[in-house]
């Protein structure tokens, strides 16, 4: 039976990361949770030091963006399959875990994303939670072959992920019903909203109007597969 690595790279998020571990560890195709601190403040270090044993903290002694966290956790891990989940989520399961799996698992597809329920309002308003939403769940070794989809760094490797596989695969959209995610605006007042507009402005310098417009488009076009079984 395959069995699945789930990578959680994590910064600054103190408590918010509890409730990830707690649905993720009840599942049975779980091999082995790694969360990659990316040199979070004391806070963080602290609530990281109290995780279950299952869970194995690797740590960036200075922040390095969020895909070279990505990227440690993917070199460290052992299962067939990889799911990258973000450490801010809310009410997100085993159950959650398992649909976001399935057509990796069962081979339907090279990329499986999450599409969060109660994702922030921004995201749901301009329909970036499908196209550019952490939750994605790949198999490891067509990941690691094509490792320098990381290489441009911060936020854009999901974009990178979805100009590859939307050429060279086959991707999967997967509803997650009940899910929800931290907004920027709570955890960091208004410098949350600042940060949230920049990140899409910066997918969509990375990419060009063109790129970003047809990722936008194609994803949200995708019928959720766990709606279609």
């Amino acid at each position: 039976m395959k069995c699945v690595s789930v990578i959680i790279p994590c910064y600054n998020e103190k408590e918010r990361i509890i409730p990830v571990i707690e649905g993720v560890i009840k599942s049975d195709l779980v091999r082995e949770i790694i969360v990659v601190d990316d040199g979070s403040e004391k806070e963080t270090v602290e609530t990281l030091k109290t995780l279950p044993k299952e869970a194995l903290v690797l740590r960036h002694e200075k922040n390095k963006g969020k895909a070279q966290a990505m990227k440690t956790g993917l070199l460290a891990a052992k299962g067939d399959v990889v799911v990258f989940v973000d450490a801010d989520l809310k009410s997100f399961t085993a159950d959650h875990l398992r649909l976001l799996c399935e057509p990796v698992l069962l081979g339907k597809c090279d990329m499986s994303i999450g599409v969060r329920e109660k994702d922030v309002l921004y995201a749901r308003i301009f329909k970036l939670s499908a196209a550019f939403g952490g939750e994605r769940a790949f198999d490891r070794k067509k990941l690691i072959e094509n490792i320098n989809l990381f290489q441009s760094g911060g936020y854009l490797a999901e974009a990178d992920f979805n100009m590859y596989f939307l050429r060279n695969g086959k991707v999967e959209k997967v509803f997650l019903k009940g899910v929800g995610q931290a907004s920027k605006l709570k955890k960091v007042g208004l410098r949350g909203m600042d940060k949230r507009v920049r990140m899409s402005m910066e997918i969509i310098n990375h990419l060009g109007w063109r790129e970003f417009i047809n990722q936008l488009v194609t994803i949200n076009r995708l019928k959720y597969y766990n709606q279609l079984c």
